[in-house]
């Protein structure tokens, strides 16, 4: 009796405290996200490491308890990203796009195979109520498509056009847009130069082509063209003078003088919207009532 009494006595009670312990984990993997110190039981406070690694050991094993799924050794990237991005609790969701995010942008092979399920998660997120969702969801998508934008861009602009999507998922695909687009800059010169030399092209339909794309951007642009390529405008409009005089088909020369008329219209909008410089002077009467 006094032995299993022993024995009984000798074994550890159950943990009462586990809820707590997940709450502290789950803390931590939020902190690991910020980048700002991380909870600890024994000494208070503790330096994280470098955020890869504090990703790497406790968010990626909370999510995966949070979500039912415990932790295997043998678990690879995709599927602890994937076990994040389903993950009932709205900070570990966050979180796990912003890695997503950084896995695309470190070139990632295993999560660049899976990118259509990654597209339909974060397509899926966009619609979420919670803003650090989908704020996480629209940077991640804003790599995702630029890093495929043959692919995915012409997607992203059926979405924009789809009427069943809510206003909020429109503006969300519109700011992805955005940021897309941004990306391009650095090859506005390379597609100028094209469509300037292909303007020259003896094949009618390719000069059709050059100038009504020429055409198509001046009016898009507005008065932002002097702004965004202001050296570019002189030489474009020579070149489209020079096009309207010489060429003998007609298309052309159409399509010539409707982007001429377009830039002008631009440069017009750009005088009108710029402030008139006047001055005033006023001439005081010193005529005295008296008559002297």
């Amino acid at each position: 009796m006094s032995r299993s009494t022993s024995i009984a006595s000798g074994r550890a009670p159950p943990r009462a405290d586990s809820g707590e312990m997940a709450h502290q984990k789950k803390l931590a993997a939020i902190a690991a996200g910020f980048n700002i110190l991380s909870v600890s039981n024994c000494h208070g406070t503790r330096p994280l490491q470098t955020l890869e690694q504090q990703q790497e050991v406790e968010s990626t094993q909370v999510a995966a308890e949070s979500s039912g799924v415990p932790p295997s050794p043998g678990c690879t990237t995709f599927e602890q990203l994937w076990c994040e991005l389903h993950d009932t609790m709205v900070p570990i969701r966050g979180h796990a796009f912003i890695q997503l995010r950084r896995m695309l942008l470190e070139g990632r092979a295993e999560v660049w195979q899976h990118r259509d399920q990654l597209l339909e998660a974060c397509h899926s997120a966009i619609q979420d109520e919670d803003s650090y969702v989908y704020l996480s969801a629209i940077q991640a998508l804003a790599v995702l498509v630029d890093r495929d934008s043959d692919h995915l861009l012409p997607w992203l602009a059926e979405q924009l056009s789809l009427e069943k999507l809510s206003v909020e998922a429109r503006l969300n695909l519109g700011e992805v847009l955005l940021r897309v687009t941004k990306n391009f800059v650095p090859i506005t010169q390379e597609i100028l130069a094209c469509l300037r030399g292909l303007i020259r092209d003896p094949a009618d339909l390719v000069c059709h082509a050059a100038v009504l794309a020429l055409g198509c951007i001046i009016k898009g642009m507005g008065q932002k063209i002097f702004k965004v390529m202001p050296h570019e405008v002189k030489v474009i409009y020579r070149e489209l003078k020079h096009l309207y005089a010489t060429t003998s088909d007609s298309v052309t020369k159409i399509q010539a003088q409707v982007a001429i008329e377009e830039l002008s219209a631009a440069t017009q909008e750009l005088l009108r919207s710029q402030p008139r410089m006047e001055k005033r002077i006023q001439i005081l009467d010193l005529y005295n009532a008296s008559g002297s």
